[in-house]
C-alpha cells in the first residue's frame, strides 16, 4: 500500500522516536549507521543483518529500501514495538512517498534468523513478501505498522 494514497491530515498524524534532539522543522533523512545496518559488531547485531538483508533480497524494486528510510509509527506505543527509540519523540510529516508494512512478518523472519536458525526458502520469501505488500497478520495475530519513507519534516516536539 502506498501511504501517499491517504489524506493529508493522516499523513500528519505520525511519529519518529530518536535518541538525538532536533528542531521544529528539522529534516529527518536515513541513518547510514542506524539499526537496520547492525553496526555495534555483536551477535545482536549480526542476526539484524541477517533479518535486513533477507528482507532486502526478497524487496520490490518499486519499495523504499529498509536500508533508506526513516521509520514512521502511527503511535507513541508503536515506536518501541517497531524497534524505534522513544527518548525524544517527535510528530512528523513523511516528505514524498511513505509505504506501510505490518511487522508481523518481520517479526516471524526475526525469531528465526536473530537466533541463527535456517529459515525455509520458502516460507521465508512468502514472509517477506508479505512485509512488502503490506498484507495483514493471520486472523487473530496482532498487528502493529510501520511506514517507511525517504525523508521526513518534524512538525512537533511531543517530549
Amino acid at each position: 500500500m502506498k501511504y501517499a494514497e491517504i489524506t493529508v491530515e493522516a499523513r500528519r498524524s505520525l511519529f519518529h522516536g530518536s535518541r538525538e534532539e532536533f528542531p521544529v522543522g528539522f529534516i529527518l533523512r536515513p541513518q547510514p549507521h542506524g539499526y537496520v545496518h547492525g553496526v555495534a559488531g555483536d551477535e545482536f547485531d549480526a542476526g539484524i543483518r541477517r533479518v535486513e538483508g533477507w528482507l532486502e533480497r526478497f524487496r520490490p524494486p518499486s519499495m523504499i529500501s529498509r536500508l533508506a528510510a526513516v521509520f514512521l509509527s502511527r503511535s507513541i506505543a508503536a515506536i518501541l514495538h517497531a524497534g524505534g527509540h522513544d527518548e525524544h519523540v517527535y510528530q512528523v510529516e513523511p516528505i514524498g512517498t511513505c509505504e506501510r508494512s505490518c511487522l508481523w512478518w518481520y517479526d516471524s523472519i526475526e525469531n528465526y534468523l536473530l537466533d541463527d536458525v535456517s529459515i525455509p526458502e520458502d516460507q521465508g520469501q512468502l514472509w517477506a513478501e508479505n512485509y512488502w505488500t503490506n498484507k495483514p497478520p493471520p486472523r487473530g495475530k496482532p498487528a502493529t505498522y510501520e511506514y517507511r519513507c525517504r525523508s521526513a519534516r518534524i512538525l512537533r516536539i511531543v517530549r
